[in-house]
């Protein structure tokens, strides 16, 4: 799918769960749309897809779950069957941990972040539902708001689950 989904949601009382802001343009985390020529991203490969251009690539990884960055072999790139294809790339901090100058290559980053206020937005909130998918962290704040918020703000987060203290069991 092009939203980044949960893997299942169960009924859970006293919590509430919602969706990362990022898609409504509602991120502080920044937006990145530069292209880097001549560097390859270093990080984890999600995959790698053809691409007819450097903008179509930044495109897919955009839309793509978990994709932040790219880098992309032009129809020059020295191996020919990696010619026109697009690398999609995660890593654990949000940014490539090395990128190297290579020619040939471009890079930038997903522009989930720069994205403005989409049909899609507002997003729902779910009451009573646990967002079950691959934990981040916990995190105490001061409310379901300011929980939304810090998803929307990190940049890996794409969806939460907020209990308040009072409502926790010992």
């Amino acid at each position: 799918t092009l939203f980044r989904s949960p893997t299942k949601i169960r009924a859970l009382t006293n919590v509430v769960s919602g969706f990362s802001l990022k898609p409504c343009g509602r991120s502080t985390a920044g937006c990145t749309s530069d292209i880097f020529q001549e560097f390859e991203f270093s990080g984890d490969d999600i995959t790698s897809v053809f691409s007819p251009d450097i903008h179509t690539c930044q495109k897919i990884c955009t839309y793509y779950p978990n994709c932040l960055f790219f880098t992309f072999y032009t129809k020059a790139w020295t191996v020919e069957s990696q010619r026109n294809l697009c690398f999609l790339k995660t890593s654990r901090t949000g940014i490539p941990s090395a990128p190297v100058q290579k020619g040939n290559a471009l890079s930038g980053f997903s522009l989930l972040t720069c994205k403005k206020v989409t049909p899609m937005c507002p997003l729902p909130v779910l009451t009573d539902a646990d967002v079950l998918g691959k934990d981040l962290g916990t995190v105490y704040v001061a409310g379901e708001k300011a929980c939304q918020q810090l998803c929307s703000d990190t940049i890996r987060c794409q969806f939460y689950t907020y209990s308040s203290a009072k409502d926790r069991k010992s």
